[in-house]
């Protein structure tokens, strides 16, 4: 029995390559970016309230975490 896999071409939204990938996944870099695009977001520390910052808020909200 033969099963199908559907595959789309898609732009990595980080560096601009091309890849395939599953159609009925939602994966939006490619396998070289996605492990750095990971890292960037993971919270680094927490602020003495208790809420999470991370890379990506700080540079885009221009805060400033402990």
């Amino acid at each position: 029995m033969k099963t199908e896999v559907k595959i789309e071409l898609k732009y990595c939204e980080r560096c601009g390559a091309l890849f395939l990938h599953r159609s009925d996944r939602t994966q939006i870099y490619c396998a070289s970016c996605e492990p750095e695009m990971r890292r960037m977001a993971a919270p680094t520390t927490r602020r003495a309230s208790g809420e999470r910052c991370n890379r990506v808020a700080r540079l885009s909200r221009g805060a400033v975490c402990a």
